[in-house]
């Protein structure tokens, strides 16, 4: 999972970011990452040691007789590379 995020981070930060430049050892910076993530759970564990609980959020119906609109967008720059979405729904 760290690989995937670290190679789609990289690709877009390539595409979208002027003068981004690759690791020049990946491999290398992939495991770095690894072991801060470990490192960091360990020392909260200890630290922290609470029982956590799940909490799960969601989209709720409108009320009869309405009309729900969710929608959310994005820009880059001044508007050059631009993407939003929308959904309506009803009882």
């Amino acid at each position: 999972m760290t690989t995937c995020w670290h190679l789609w981070t990289w690709r877009n930060k390539s595409i979208f970011e002027e003068g981004f430049q690759r690791p020049t050892n990946p491999a290398n910076d992939i495991q770095n990452y690894i072991r801060f993530i470990e490192e960091s759970s360990q020392n909260h564990l200890q630290i922290n040691p609470q029982h956590k609980e799940t909490v799960y959020i969601g989209w709720k119906m409108p009320v009869d007789g309405w009309v729900k609109l969710n929608c959310d967008g994005a820009c880059k720059g001044n508007g050059e590379l631009v993407g939003c979405g929308r959904l309506f729904s009803s009882t």
